[in-house]
């Protein structure tokens, strides 16, 4: 369990060459903000964030937000 304090839980979304994909959770922390490293330049990345409450319960995920790398 977190403990009593509450979280937010960062998923990207992974795709194979075949075009297979699935969330991963890539982070789990208190900080309202996360930064991803290791990003390929051009490439789409996608990503969504739900919060994190008591008894580990994950709330409902935002809205998907999409971003290309610099």
């Amino acid at each position: 369990t977190l403990g009593s304090s509450y979280y937010y839980q960062v998923e990207m979304y992974v795709e194979d060459d075949a075009g297979n994909g699935f969330w991963d959770k890539i982070a789990v922390q208190s900080k309202s903000q996360f930064l991803v490293t290791s990003l390929a330049t051009g490439k789409v990345y996608r990503f969504r964030v739900a919060g994190v409450g008591k008894d580990d319960e994950i709330g409902p995920f935002s809205q998907e937000a999409s971003s290309v790398a610099p």
